[in-house]
């Protein structure tokens, strides 16, 4: 059987990553909007931190947002879709399904009523899971030898440097303070320092992640992957 290899993030261009900002802004701002109005995080001071690489309390705001919204798009609305077709919005909203309601507190909400998990345990507990498999990826970015880590981290830098232009530029466009934009869209606690620290560290941890599928993809036996495929066949249907 032939195998086609999986379409990973590939190094995006300048030009694609300033003009991708307009959907991240989008995409953040719903997600981030919740996390603010919402006790599902327990802010803390020192955020989180690993040898090298350190996370505030504002940058654990960006994070959170980031996870949610994720885990909203790829996950939880095309469960929706695919139980309920294109009226699981309609059908969510008059309360004819269960589900989860981005107009209420996620503390008020339950992932697992039976378990007593409300969305805003779930949420706290997924989101720190993120951020301690961000800071690992960093690390072993920075520890891997194989790899010319200065040259990746230059790479990232110079990415996160475009996109926070990409920001001052939209500011400019709404006219609002680069300040006040990324505050509005970005944590109400985000400055233009944290947020690019939370653009290089998600990617390094992606760029590195990438490296690494990669390398387990190219040393994987053609009759493993075959093996593979037909063990988790449902889950490329």
């Amino acid at each position: 059987m032939a195998q086609v290899k999986p379409v990973n993030k590939k190094k995006m261009s300048k030009a694609s990553l300033a003009a991708s900002i307009v959907s991240i802004v989008i995409l953040l701002a719903f997600a981030l909007s919740v996390v603010t109005s919402s006790p599902i995080l327990v802010r803390a001071k020192n955020g989180a931190s690993s040898d090298n690489f350190t996370i505030n309390g504002a940058m654990v705001d960006y994070f959170a947002g980031s996870y949610i919204q994720s885990w909203y798009e790829n996950e939880y609305v095309p469960s929706l879709q695919e139980a309920y077709g294109e009226y699981w919005q309609i059908y969510l909203q008059y309360g004819l399904i269960d589900g989860f309601d981005t107009s209420k507190p996620y503390d008020e909400q339950y992932y697992d009523k039976d378990a007593g998990i409300t969305y805003a345990d779930f949420f706290t507990e997924a989101a720190g899971l993120y951020l301690e498999k961000l800071l690992k990826y960093c690390e072993a970015a920075k520890a891997d030898t194989s790899i010319n880590y200065a040259e990746l981290e230059a790479e990232v830098k110079a990415e996160a440097k475009t996109t926070i232009e990409s920001v001052e530029t939209y500011a400019k466009l709404y006219g609002m303070s680069t300040k006040d934009y990324i505050r509005s869209y970005f944590g109400i606690n985000m400055n233009k320092k944290d947020l690019e620290k939370c653009i290089i560290i998600e990617q390094i941890a992606g760029k590195y992640s990438d490296i690494v599928y990669d390398r387990v993809f190219d040393s994987t036996s053609e009759d493993r992957k075959v093996e593979f495929f037909k063990d988790n066949i449902g889950s490329f249907i």
